[in-house]
């Protein structure tokens, strides 16, 4: 308990904070506090998983810390509202890119995160999947120069590594016997396409207000689905089946958040330079026929193992409810009868590859198993 005060204290210090020292201290704190959590249960798999985050954590701190003292030095003042104002150097934006990135799940920096979510009991994980995971894009929108100046080669790289990310979260995801740590390659697949946004913000910058409302959206649309599958876990009995909602939600199933987060983000897509355009209807689709394919296989991990630890339907059923009204009370709009189908063709797919993988027909098929 002494552990999640101080690891949330430091979460609500990080939105507070009107300077660097402040912003890095609470920061530091967070990230550090949060190894307590993890090494709760004592077991082995916990000490590990707990002593892996500990080093990306330092990792990430020292290359932060170095940011810090770049972005006082280049833009002359250690105030918040002015980290923006200074010239973009590459070094600088390589150090926010990775420093955040530890906490963001960028593949190759991702490493710490599925023990940790596999290790850490229920009420660490699911602050862990949802705000604190959140913080490393939270660090790219305050640090980044979004908005101010189009940088190419910057916004190459994000879009690349998020693509990059999406699918390979899924094809790793797949192979998980642990609906936990298979929930961590699903948050990293969902960062990926965050990571698309800020690409397209870093090409665009006059595009950047309506995109940063979207990428907002969509992290609380993504927070409250991970939480409610996290939670999901511990509900015992026919209750168990709500988590079809959070997982079709994530999947972008029309009329959830995840269909009206997805839509708006790609519509700020196709801003991005003709190249991108070419792909861009092809890789938010296949991302959600990958989410969908993993959300299949977190149902089955779910239901073939009895839960664990027992939640509250007192938190439970109001994240189900938030999930089922965010449609509804955002500010953002779409067309559904537009998008309709272009949301509900990779749910089908995915639900097609699902049956023949689950009923054994993929193997008579290649031909390995005689009929």
């Amino acid at each position: 308990s002494v552990w999640f005060l101080v690891t949330m204290a430091g979460n609500f210090m990080v939105l507070l904070v009107q300077d660097l020292p402040a912003f890095f201290l609470a920061y530091a704190t967070m990230s550090l506090a949060s190894f307590g959590m993890i090494i709760h249960w004592q077991t082995v798999s916990a000490n590990r998983a707990a002593k892996v985050y500990l080093v990306f954590a330092i990792l990430g701190e020292m290359i932060l810390l170095t940011a810090m003292m770049l972005i006082a030095d280049s833009a002359g003042t250690l105030d918040l509202e002015h980290v923006k104002d200074r010239v973009p150097q590459h070094l600088l934006m390589s150090l926010l890119f990775i420093g955040f990135g530890i906490k963001a799940g960028v593949p190759l920096l991702h490493m710490a995160l599925p023990p940790a979510y596999a290790s850490a009991p229920l009420a660490a994980a699911v602050p862990m999947a949802g705000a604190l995971f959140h913080l490393g894009l939270y660090g790219w929108l305050r640090f980044l120069p979004l908005g101010q100046v189009e940088i190419p080669a910057w916004s190459t790289i994000f879009v690349v590594v998020g693509a990059f990310a999406v699918f390979y979260s899924v094809a790793v995801g797949l192979t998980q016997r642990e609906a936990r740590s298979l929930l961590a390659y699903s948050s990293i697949s969902q960062m990926g396409v965050m990571m698309l946004g800020i690409g397209a913000g870093l090409a665009y910058p006059d595009n950047w207000p309506l995109i940063e409302s979207v990428l907002i959206l969509y992290a609380l649309h993504h927070a409250l689905a991970k939480g409610a599958l996290f939670h999901g876990l511990g509900i015992h009995g026919w209750a168990r089946a709500g988590l079809w909602l959070p997982a079709l939600a994530l999947a972008g199933l029309p009329l959830t958040s995840g269909a009206l987060v997805k839509a708006s983000l790609k519509t700020q897509l196709y801003q991005l330079p003709d190249f991108w355009t070419a792909l861009i209807p092809w890789v938010l689709p296949l991302s959600s026929v990958g989410t969908a394919l993993l959300m299949a296989r977190f149902l089955y991990l779910s239901f073939e193992k009895n839960a664990q630890e027992q939640t509250s339907s007192f938190v439970w059923g109001p994240l189900l409810a938030a999930l089922l009204l965010l449609p509804w009370l955002s500010p953002l709009s779409i067309d559904w009868i537009e998008v309709l189908w272009s949301a509900t063709w990779p749910l089908l797919l995915a639900a097609i590859l699902a049956w023949i993988v689950f009923t054994g027909k993929l193997a008579r098929l290649l031909g390995i198993i005689p009929s």
